[in-house]
């Protein structure tokens, strides 16, 4: 997946590498895992929680991305991050272009940093949902979200952020990488 992701870029797919069994693991994380029901290391999760694989290669992999992008997103994700001292800010904006209001989502920031080593270039240091879910979101509409996150055990540089969308079901509906500023 490593390969894949860094043949299409951020911009065509969000990678994040979740350690269920070492140094990198985080409360969030572990709830994930369970919420998720999954059992087995390693797991990739395409959107959530449908469409996921045990074990695939490199063209499997791609298969299943070109599936996913292929479908229309009527959700904008807009996010930027500065970063100051320990402390990553994100200002974001999620725009709905559909013609009908989206119910129930969970906005969700995954704050991933490059260890420099295979398996740990997505490593997901931080995660965090907004307290209160977006319970109607009218077309055209735009909801927007203002986020810290304290860092101390990471290198700010190596650093980078995801915005994601979930509905009821835990499906993502869109996801979008943070731009520095």
């Amino acid at each position: 997946m490593e390969e894949l992701a860094s043949d299409y870029g951020t911009s065509k797919i969000a990678l994040l590498e979740y350690y269920v069994s070492s140094d990198y693991i985080i409360d969030a994380i572990a709830e994930r895992w369970n919420d998720y029901g999954l059992r087995y290391t390693p797991t990739v999760c395409f959107n959530g929680l449908s469409n996921w694989s045990l074990t695939d290669d490199y063209d499997g992999y791609k298969k299943k991305v070109d599936s996913e992008r292929a479908e229309d997103s009527s959700i904008d994700i807009t996010a930027t991050m500065t970063t100051s001292d320990n402390t990553l800010s994100l200002q974001i904006e999620v725009l709905n272009n559909s013609e009908a209001t989206l119910y129930d989502l969970t906005m969700w920031v995954a704050i991933y940093e490059d260890m420099g080593a295979t398996h740990k270039h997505n490593v997901v240091r931080a995660l965090e949902s907004r307290a209160d879910p977006v319970t109607g979101l009218a077309p055209g509409e735009i909801d927007q979200w203002q986020t810290n996150l304290e860092l101390p055990d990471s290198d700010l540089a190596n650093v980078e952020a995801v915005v994601f969308l979930q509905d009821s079901d835990r499906d993502v509906l869109q996801a979008g990488v943070a731009t520095s500023t």
